[in-house]
């Protein structure tokens, strides 16, 4: 009778502690699907910070829990359930930065969250992307601000009419489709699909 008892309060134990190590899970990554850049990225000096969540939030407790350092100035921004924190100048090369969301978030049915989510991302160097004409049209190449180091980060044979820098520095994509670029790094960033270019046999 003593072993069913022990054995009966062992189970309820474990069975507890499944459901709060479960609704501990839940806390951020019920609301939060992504951050950009992700944790340990290497990523541009104009790049702007994300956040995607999953539901619409109340943007006020969402920009209050946010940080990062070192201190940066900057603004927010949001599009739709992404919140962007743009700095406001250059970000520092061969730096790390730290970023944490704390506290609690609520979404726009009054519901609070508790969140204590962080990451690390770490700035490169600063580079200049040309084109160079090659075959019928050109490539995309990739230099460092003295010109060394140059590289193709197009191979379509001399296929390439057409690009535009995003500002983030993270995509190169249609001239056309600047515009959109903000939009184009969300949707890279989760498909993992980083080098968007227009040729002439996709026009």
């Amino acid at each position: 009778m003593l072993n069913h008892h022990k054995n009966s309060y062992i189970l309820g134990l474990t069975l507890l502690l499944s459901v709060i190590t479960a609704c501990q899970g839940i806390n951020q990554n019920t609301i939060i699907d992504q951050t950009i850049p992700v944790d340990d990225e290497v990523i541009s000096a104009t790049s702007a910070i994300g956040v995607v969540f999953i539901v619409p939030m109340d943007t006020a407790s969402v920009e209050k829990a946010f940080s990062i350092s070192p201190e940066v100035d900057g603004s927010f921004t949001w599009e739709e359930n992404t919140l962007w924190f743009n700095p406001a100048q250059a970000l520092t090369p061969d730096l790390t930065y730290h970023v944490q969301i704390a506290g609690n978030l609520t979404n726009l049915e009054g519901k609070s969250t508790p969140v204590n989510l962080h990451w690390d991302f770490t700035v490169r160097e600063t580079a200049i992307i040309f084109y160079r004409l090659s075959g019928e049209w050109g490539e995309i190449w990739r230099a460092t601000t003295d010109g060394q180091n140059q590289r193709p980060l197009t191979e379509s044979g001399g296929k390439v009419i057409d690009f535009a820098a995003n500002p983030s520095g993270h995509l190169v994509v249609p001239g056309w489709l600047l515009p959109y670029a903000r939009s184009i790094q969300a949707s890279a960033k989760h498909s993992g699909s980083w080098n968007l270019v227009q040729d002439r046999d996709n026009l």
